[in-house]
């Protein structure tokens, strides 16, 4: 990905956090240094908008040409709403010594379904056995969406990602 560029996450439920590993490679043919002399560097987050971004920043200061460096990056909405952020890598890359993307996705609402008609305050329906039944199926049914979930966004990820 070129300096500059856009990454879209996508969409998101509920302000859930986006949890990305970040890999900076050296396909150069020579050490790459990332510049550690300034607090929070190599990497710095700017320009958050309706996001908070926790980033750990990378263990090493050298990369050996033809490797990569790895860390973790969450960006957790603030708001059901669009956000975006920025994150600048700093380094001794002569064409490239500060390598800027910036990454934007949406929160929505997720709005829960819910049946005015069902009671729990009446008749033998009422027992011990069948709520613990009802929760026991909606504790499955969310745990089903939340595991279908991710292979629909890496599905948006690669569709974006072809020319």
């Amino acid at each position: 990905m070129a300096s500059g560029a856009t990454l879209d996450l996508g969409e998101h439920f509920n302000k859930a956090p986006y949890d990305l590993i970040i890999r900076i490679q050296n396909v150069g043919s020579t050490d790459l240094t990332l510049d550690t002399s300034m607090p929070n560097y190599p990497c710095e987050i700017s320009a958050e908008s309706q996001v908070n971004c926790t980033l750990n920043q990378p263990t090493g200061a050298v990369i050996p040409a033809g490797t990569y460096l790895e860390f973790n990056l969450t960006m957790k909405p603030t708001a059901n709403a669009t956000w975006s952020a920025q994150i600048t890598v700093h380094s001794d890359d002569p064409d490239e010594s500060s390598y800027t993307v910036t990454f934007t996705g949406v929160s929505t609402q997720k709005s829960s379904s819910s049946d005015e008609s069902c009671s729990t305050a009446e008749g033998p329906a009422n027992s011990t056995a069948t709520m613990l039944a009802t929760i026991a199926l909606l504790a499955l049914t969310i745990r089903l969406r939340r595991e279908a979930k991710p292979p629909v966004l890496a599905a948006k990820a690669r569709r974006q990602a072809s020319p």
